[in-house]
């Protein structure tokens, strides 16, 4: 007994078309259902990005341009102030 009759070429060929064309067809069929969706995805995605890096860059300007806070003591004041003068100047 022999094995299973083989196919000719020019038949699987045909067949391999027609998986091609199949292929092609709800490829198109899909991306044109899906097409608002998979744009919604990358604007998003882009504008996501931009707004990272344009808040990253609002945080770096405030912290260069912001004054830094400072807490002055209370405790001292302006009557309980010396001036100490180095010795090596002369009084005149």
């Amino acid at each position: 007994m022999q094995g299973p009759m083989p196919i000719p070429m020019m038949d699987r060929l045909r067949y391999i078309g027609y998986g091609v064309i199949g292929g092609l067809i709800a490829g198109a069929f899909l991306g044109w259902i899906f097409h608002a969706w998979v744009g919604f995805v990358v604007k998003f995605f882009f504008v996501l990005v931009f707004l990272v890096i344009f808040l990253l860059a609002l945080n770096f300007w405030r912290k260069v341009t912001t004054k830094p806070v400072t807490v002055s003591d209370q405790t001292v004041t302006d009557a309980d102030w010396i001036e100490i003068e180095s010795r090596s100047r002369t009084r005149r």
